[in-house]
Formats: C-alpha cells, structure tokens, sequence
C-alpha cells in the first residue's frame, strides 16, 4: 500500500457524484450498504472484506454553504482514483 492512502483524502469525491461513484464501484462487484451516522455518505463492501467508508466533510466550505465533498481513507482512496482515471480515460475517448 502506497503511504499516501493511508492519508485521509480531503475533497476528492463530490457530493453530487455519489450515485455515479457507487453505480461504477457496483459494476465493478462493491455493494452498497446502508450508511451510519450523520457524517457517513456512501459505504461500499465487496465479499467479506472491511467496508470502504466515505464521510461528509464537517466544516463548512469557505464560502460558508454546506460541505461539497466526501473524505475517505485508505483503501477507499485507491477505488476512488480508479474512478477518476476511468472517467478521463472515458472522456478522452469520447464515450
């Protein structure tokens, strides 16, 4: 494991990508759970491993509106990157 996905990723998923995150990690075998608690936005488990857990930032963005975007930690950092590559590669192509 790289020692940067140890690290909390601090705005990388926004909240109104969830849904899109969570369709292409299903496609890709991770099933969504119910969450738990106010902070949790998206949990994700694939077989018996440990959940991937993604979390509402607490404080409030500089504007002063609601935060905008999920952290997460870990191996939920690794899936998300996953993401952004496919997205761009995706994009790049046209599809």
């Amino acid at each position: 494991m790289n020692v940067l996905d140890s690290f909390a990723n601090r705005g990388g998923l926004h909240m109104d990508k969830i849904d899109a995150f969570a369709a292409w990690a299903e496609g890709r075998g991770y099933r969504r759970e119910p969450t738990k608690g106010a902070y949790e936005v998206l949990r994700l488990r694939k077989g018996k491993e440990a959940p991937l857990l993604y979390y509402r930032r607490e404080r409030l963005n500089v504007s002063g509106g609601s935060p905008k975007h999920a952290t997460s930690r870990g191996a939920g950092n690794a899936l998300l990157r996953a993401w952004f590559r496919d997205r761009r590669k995706n994009e790049r192509s046209g599809a």
